[in-house]
């Protein structure tokens, strides 16, 4: 009996390996974009990888990275105490928003148990993190937590952190302050006169009568083309028709954020629902009808402003 029950633990212990390094072995299998793309704590993670255009760099097999990912609640944080970040971020992705990202990657396989106290990392983006581990084990990387140590992929690691890092100099836009009164901001019509790049857009809504429309109170969306943007149209011959068609295209009845505009594929304007279209590469957008946005979320009483690069033609 003794005997049997020996055996019989000896093929469970038999099992037990065989299904943990099955497990294991198909784990390694993927790369660290996989991971981030199968793991659903990691959805913004990821899309902000792609926006960035670092996945080759982060599945590539010549090399191996240690990634402190924040997981989806950390980038809702971050949103929440600063509702003007992550839109910032995912504006300029092959600027600030690489630089973030490559913050949190180090060369080499780092696991948990590698990590020093006091220890400075030397991230991608050029910056240091610093390692802190607590009495009771749990490590923070500049003051992030490490939720989650030591995920495997073939070409790293990954540890799970619950904050997003950002490299020092680089200053996030704070949100504007939200009043009891939006009388507190200018109107779209104002914030255009005062930015001095709208001059042509400015004569050109006096001459079809709209000016009076966007210093109204009202809720808007306007892509506003900039004096370099009308010179590229050159030398054409427009009626107040064709100009007003043109400049209602320019507009929305509704306010629309730049991540609102990254969830939608045609947006509706002004100019009998003629829509725009967003050619997005998932969150990133890649252009409005074929205009790219110079700056996004530019706020006034009666709406918000976009700035683009050229004069959308209906």
């Amino acid at each position: 009996m003794k005997r049997k029950f020996i055996l019989a633990l000896s093929v469970m212990a038999l099992l037990t390996v065989g299904i943990v390094s099955g497990v294991s072995a198909q784990e390694t299998f993927d790369n660290i974009v996989d991971v981030l793309a199968k793991d659903n704590r990691f959805d913004t993670a990821y899309d902000a990888v792609i926006a960035a255009g670092l996945a080759d760099t982060l599945a590539s097999a010549d090399a191996t990275y240690t990634v402190f990912v924040p997981r989806d609640a950390a980038f809702t944080a971050l949103d929440n105490a600063n509702p003007a970040a992550l839109g910032f971020l995912l504006g300029d992705p092959e600027g600030a928003l690489t630089d973030v990202l490559l913050y949190h990657v180090i060369p080499g396989k780092v696991m948990a148990s590698d990590l020093v106290d006091g220890e400075t990392l030397t991230t991608l983006q050029g910056g240091e993190l610093t390692v802190d581990v607590r009495t009771n084990g749990d490590v923070f990387i500049n003051g992030a937590r490490v939720v989650t140590a030591d995920i495997p992929a073939k070409n790293g690691v990954i540890h799970v952190i619950n904050q997003v890092l950002v490299p020092a100099g680089l200053e996030l836009p704070e949100a504007p302050e939200v009043t009891d009164s939006s009388s507190a901001l200018p109107t779209i019509a104002e914030v255009l006169t005062d930015d001095g790049r709208f001059t042509s857009l400015l004569s050109a809504l006096e001459a079809t009568s709209l000016t009076d429309t966007f210093t109204s109170a009202g809720d808007y969306t306007v892509f506003a083309p900039t004096d370099e943007a009308f010179a590229k149209l050159g030398d054409i011959a427009l009626t107040e028709s064709d100009l007003r068609a043109i400049l209602l295209y320019h507009v929305v009845g509704d306010s629309l954020t730049r991540d609102q505009l990254a969830t939608d594929d045609l947006v509706p304007t002004l100019f009998n629902g003629r829509p725009i279209i967003v050619n997005r590469d998932g969150p990133m957008i890649l252009n409005l009808s074929g205009a790219k946005v110079v700056t996004y979320n530019v706020p006034a009483s009666n709406g918000i402003i976009h700035v683009i690069d050229q004069v959308m033609i209906p």
